[in-house]
């Protein structure tokens, strides 16, 4: 046995599959983050906001449509597009149409507040 030199003792090997892990799952979790932050950026471009759909509704409002649809739908959109230094004279047309929001049965819409709406999104609606 003592002619055997080529035996050399036990050594022992580091093990690093713990840092492999930790580096792959770092990874991971960057690529996450990165896709993340990427999804948010295209959808915040394609994002359509209430107040720019408002106001392509009313450019393009149908005053033949039923008269308490009327009301309610130049309201709720006005609403929307509401600038404050129109604020009156939104507020004193919406005042003028609650009469024909609220009950069954409601009288025709005059033409006189119809040419008010029409004149308020054709001049005061950007």
């Amino acid at each position: 046995m003592e002619e055997l030199k080529d035996i050399k003792p036990i050594v022992t090997i580091l093990d690093d599959s713990f840092i492999d892990g930790a580096f792959i799952g770092l990874l991971i979790i960057c690529i996450l983050v990165g896709a993340y932050f990427i999804y948010k950026f295209f959808r915040k471009n394609k994002k359509f906001d209430k107040r720019k759909q408002s106001v392509l509704y009313l450019k393009s409002f149908d005053f033949q449509q039923d008269d308490k649809t009327l009301a309610y739908e130049f309201t709720k959109h006005g609403y929307i597009t509401l600038e404050e230094h129109f604020r009156d004279e939104f507020i004193k047309i919406v005042k003028q149409l609650e009469i024909y929001k609220y009950k069954k049965d409601i009288p025709k819409i005059d033409e006189e507040l119809k040419e008010q709406m029409k004149d308020y999104i054709k001049v005061r609606i950007r």
